[in-house]
């Protein structure tokens, strides 16, 4: 009686060592891979081959942003009324990402960014894009492994981005599509196992994607 008493004790302990054990896997699972809002709007203005793609609403396409890391140090992004001033006069919204607590160590793992992908890759195939966008902080920041790039399935035009100021600042680059590319995806990153100098708000604005 003893014997089957112990054995039902162990088999009860080591049935509560399992749950917690799965609680805690699913949480960090959970922390590592969080999408900070997928419905995030940005201005996005797509043109191929001269004619203007709709992507959104007013001008304003859906981003995602995405973060993976153990430890939740992730900015806030949101659509922020006033941004960049077209050369018309007319202020252009931006989006902003309000990063309010640095990356936790180990920096091993964190990954903060937010991307964009064209509904439809069959209409950039096998042309030559060029992505630009503005960019500034409301505070001097310097990043250790932030960077702005695209990606077409394989091919990954990546450029390094270590500071941002007060000012605008257009970034630009530009990527041979494949002809067999089945997504076309752009993304501005805030840090990938690097450091961030300072809390603050880094702003986004005037997206473009013009292909021919």
């Amino acid at each position: 009686m003893k014997q089957i008493k112990l054995f039902f004790g162990v088999a009860f302990s080591v049935a509560v060592v399992l749950m917690l054990a799965l609680t805690f896997q699913s949480e960090q699972s959970d922390q590592m891979n969080t999408p900070w809002d997928l419905k995030q709007k940005c201005p996005t203005r797509v043109v191929i081959d001269g004619a203007d793609v709709p992507v959104g609403e007013d001008g304003l396409a859906p981003w995602t942003a995405y973060i993976s890391n153990i430890n939740k140090t992730a900015p806030n992004i949101t659509l922020d009324s006033s941004g960049w001033t077209r050369p018309d006069g007319v202020e252009a919204p931006s989006c902003t990402m309000e990063i309010t607590k640095l990356p936790g160590t180990p920096l091993e793992g964190i990954d903060w960014r937010i991307g964009f992908t064209l509904p439809n890759a069959s209409m950039i195939r096998g042309k030559t894009a060029t992505i630009s966008m503005k960019l500034k902080a409301d505070t001097p920041m310097t990043f250790g492994a932030a960077a702005y790039y695209s990606y077409d399935g394989k091919n990954v035009p990546y450029f390094n981005l270590t500071e941002l100021n007060e000012d605008w600042r257009e970034v630009t680059w530009t990527h041979q599509v494949r002809d067999d590319a089945d997504v076309f995806e752009t993304w501005l990153r805030l840090t990938i196992h690097g450091t961030i100098s300072t809390t603050g708000t880094v702003y986004m604005s005037d997206v473009r994607i013009v292909a021919n």
